[in-house]
């Protein structure tokens, strides 16, 4: 979860009535939020929700629990809509050849307020959270700040040849091209990864060609490096989604505005179709308002709430609420910082929030249960025991992982494509180390026995887990299974080495079974076979193809075997 440092003698003092730290225990509530340490000078408060960046900066939290204290409601007068643009002499040109590099950017200019050592403290905290947290490691959104007086507008946001595209980057020694940026630059190498595969990387520069920054990697050392004493300053986000870049932006302009900056829009004009139009003011206004009925309202609560007391309670979070015509329908419209209401669930939870937990009596449940394990559960630990005795070591393994591991490493190059077809993919996953949930543990495995070769042999490894993938047939259109996989390293280990596995499993639960010699692309061919209980297809095991082992760097043979318990069971 997100931490973030305040200066603990400012924070205070911006409060009503908070002279401790324990009177500010129970205003965090309202943020989720809780002390996590504390010294002479400062205060980190860990905040448990994810969904909220906007609280990810000290004027952010400040502005809730100001909020919540009564304190009157900021307006924000610099923000355009899709009915309303506002005129600005700044601007930004994005290159068509971006549409398929790093496509979306969003700009403002902060003025005004001159930066000493706190408030230059506390822009690279939020800048470096929403970056890494929010922006998934800056590959969803990456942030720059940048000294104005030294900029010509209109900016040119670029796609460039990375080899013939240079300039002397923030923290360097000398000027170097992008490519030599992302191969000797600590930051450039450890951003490296994000324009993996690239033949144009995106470039920021001014109307005369002054350096901005190489995005998302790293600032020039001009008017890239932002110091103690500016006051002037231009703010770019740029990802490869619209609606994350904009909320980016929205939340550093209000944030900015708090902290005593006067904020200009920038305009941006695309050279392609955006979800926004080809040409977006912003900070920009996108989200979309949802309805809450007051029936759902008390079905969730329990409590029949009346339509005033909803509206009072979401004023304290600064939502707007507009009531039907017979108040049973409430349109909420999100904060212009926040994107996080998808479901009527999440206005009710907002409700919840302000109301306070005191206002909802507690009962007790009327229905009496006794827990008890699952035949399901039981039947897993029966497997358990029998692959312990047989000398094999239980592994627990993420469910979710990366296409190299589950994918390139693991089978063909030629079936790649059909494989991942088949693979459940993570919309807006955190990192390119957890984009898919697995069909079968045999990644996990083999990521673990390529780091194991200075370990005693033979290595016998299983795992007892879910699996899912995609399956028409279902109304769903996916599967979920237990599954059970194993895997033996060693010198010795060959078809028969697991065969002898497989029939002592099968053996133990009285279950008679017949095989097929295997054509599954993982094994040595007429080294593997397919495992049939009653005609239904169970599992496969055998010996794992060398061109599997040598992708790994593993030395030693190694006999693999996975099938389903759900299988199992129902026979």
């Amino acid at each position: 979860m997100p931490k973030i440092d305040v200066a603990k003698k400012k924070f205070l003092s911006e409060l009503k009535n908070i002279t401790n730290l324990d009177d500010l225990i129970p205003l965090l509530e309202y943020a989720k939020g809780e002390l996590d340490d504390v010294d002479n000078s400062h205060i980190r408060i860990e905040l448990n929700d994810t969904n909220r960046p906007d609280l990810w900066s000290s004027v952010g939290l400040l502005r809730l629990l100001k909020q919540v204290q009564g304190a009157p409601k900021k307006t924000y007068d610099f923000f355009s809509t899709k009915d309303k643009q506002i005129d600005t002499k700044y601007s930004v040109v994005v290159d068509k050849a971006l549409h398929h590099v790093r496509p979306y950017i969003a700009s403002f200019v902060a003025k005004g307020l001159k930066i000493d050592q706190e408030v230059l403290d506390q822009l690279i905290q939020m800048q470096e959270k929403l970056g890494e947290n929010y922006g998934q490691k800056r590959r969803g959104l990456a942030i720059g700040l940048y000294r104005l007086g030294g900029i010509s507008f209109p900016v040119q946001y670029r796609a460039v040849d990375p080899k013939k595209t240079s300039f002397f980057p923030l923290g360097g020694e000398k000027t170097m091209n992008l490519v030599e940026i992302l191969q000797e630059h600590p930051t450039g190498k450890k951003y490296a990864g994000l324009l993996e595969g690239l033949e144009q990387f995106p470039y920021l520069c001014d109307s005369q060609g002054e350096t901005l920054s190489f995005p998302p990697v790293i600032n020039s050392d001009s008017v890239g490096k932002v110091e103690i004493g500016d006051e002037e300053l231009f703010v770019e986000c740029t990802g490869a989604d619209q609606e994350i870049v904009l909320l980016g932006a929205s939340i550093l302009a209000t944030s900015f505005s708090d902290f005593g900056f006067t904020i200009s829009p920038v305009s941006i004009e695309y050279p392609y179709d955006t979800p926004q139009g080809r040409k977006t003011v912003t900070p920009f206004y996108f989200q979309e308002h949802i309805d809450v009925s007051l029936a759902y309202l008390k079905k969730m609560t329990g409590k029949q709430i009346s339509t005033e007391e909803v509206l009072e309670a979401l004023e304290m979070f600064d939502i707007a609420c507009t009531p039907s015509k017979d108040k049973d329908i409430l349109r909420v419209h999100p904060p212009i910082y926040r994107n996080d209401f998808l479901h009527q669930a999440d206005v009710v939870e907002e409700v919840i929030i302000a109301k306070g937990l005191s206002f909802f009596a507690p009962e007790i449940p009327q229905d009496f249960t006794v827990g008890r394990l699952l035949p399901g559960e039981m039947y897993a630990r029966r497997l358990r025991d029998i692959f312990v005795g047989l000398g094999y070591q239980e592994m627990v393994f993420n469910y979710l992982g990366s296409r190299e591991d589950f994918i390139e490493m693991c089978y063909p190059e030629e079936e790649w494509a059909d494989i991942e077809s088949r693979m459940l993919e993570i919309v807006n996953p955190i990192s390119a180390n957890y984009a898919l949930v697995r069909m079968n543990p045999l990644g996990s495995f083999l990521r673990v026995e390529a780091t194991s070769s200075r370990a005693v042999y033979p290595h016998m490894q299983f795992e007892i887990g879910k699996r899912a993938f995609r399956d028409d047939s279902h109304p769903e259109k996916t599967r979920t299974e237990t599954i059970v996989g194993g895997l033996v390293c060693d010198g010795d280990a060959d078809f028969n080495t697991i065969h002898r596995h497989m029939a002592a499993v099968l053996y133990y639960f009285s279950i008679s079974y017949r095989l097929e010699s295997s054509n599954d692309s993982r094994f040595l061919p007429g080294r593997a076979a397919d495992v049939f209980v009653e005609g239904q297809h169970i599992g496969v095991y055998g010996e794992l193809h060398p061109m599997i082992l040598e992708r790994w760097k593993i030395g030693q043979p190694c006999a693999y075997t996975e099938f389903t318990i759900d299988s199992l069971y129902e026979k």
